[in-house]
């Protein structure tokens, strides 16, 4: 069985480097997914973090070519 890795707002936005406001704007322009809610807690899977900062890299690669 595949263990599952959930996030908080806090832990998302230290492992990006951004603070938990830009997160917000993130998920509010699509850019990243929204949290599964647990109860009125909000969590992110691990994977769909890494598959976001896999994408920032693929667009920097396109844009400096």
């Amino acid at each position: 069985m595949t263990e599952i890795l959930l996030l908080s707002k806090a832990e998302v936005a230290r492992l990006l480097g951004f603070t938990p406001r830009f997160v917000d704007k993130l998920v509010a322009t699509g850019r990243l997914p929204r949290p599964l809610k647990i109860g009125r807690a909000s969590r992110w899977r691990h994977v769909d973090i890494e598959l976001f900062v896999t994408h920032l890299e693929d667009e920097q690669r396109w844009t400096r070519t």
